[in-house]
């Protein structure tokens, strides 16, 4: 009886779906300050160790605080080691409700849209990743390190 609860276990257990063998791709996305902005977490931001096609997005966030004394525009850009996951990897990034960006990490590199940051203030980024469910075979075994980095320009007062 005891063996055929563990066959039970097992065969219920196994994840059908994936072949055997396969391996998971690997992201680590890092911030540093600047002059102008404080980070945190400084360093690793976001680690994933087991991304899956189609699986559930990853989560994770970045505070950045304006240590300036004017209202700062502030954008991410991605900074890739290798561009090993450029087409397979989808963030999004949202401060509060305002999407800032849902693309590729490749279309990552050319920055997200902009959010304001008051002086002495700070924003709260939210960041998910996934693996595009087709990306099956072209991420298996893949990773990447990329530098979140931020750029900022004074806020231009409209006319």
């Amino acid at each position: 009886m005891l063996g055929a609860a563990a066959c039970a276990v097992l065969l219920l257990g196994t994840h059908i779906g994936r072949p055997a063998g396969a391996l998971d791709a690997a992201l680590t996305l890092t911030s540093s300050p600047t002059g102008e902005l404080g980070v945190t977490p400084t360093g690793t931001v976001l680690a994933v160790h087991n991304l899956q096609p189609g699986a559930a997005p990853v989560r994770g966030s970045l505070v950045v605080h304006n240590q300036t004394g004017i209202p700062l525009d502030v954008r991410l850009r991605a900074r890739p080691m290798s561009g090993d996951l450029d087409s397979g990897a989808r963030l999004r990034i949202t401060a509060g409700a305002a999407s800032l960006f849902d693309a590729t990490l490749a279309e990552l590199r050319d920055g997200t849209r902009r959010v304001v940051v008051q002086p002495g203030r700070s924003r709260s980024l939210g960041i998910a990743v996934s693996l595009s469910p087709g990306d099956a075979t072209s991420a298996q075994g893949r990773s990447d390190d990329v530098a979140l980095e931020l750029t900022s320009t004074p806020v231009t007062p409209s006319p």
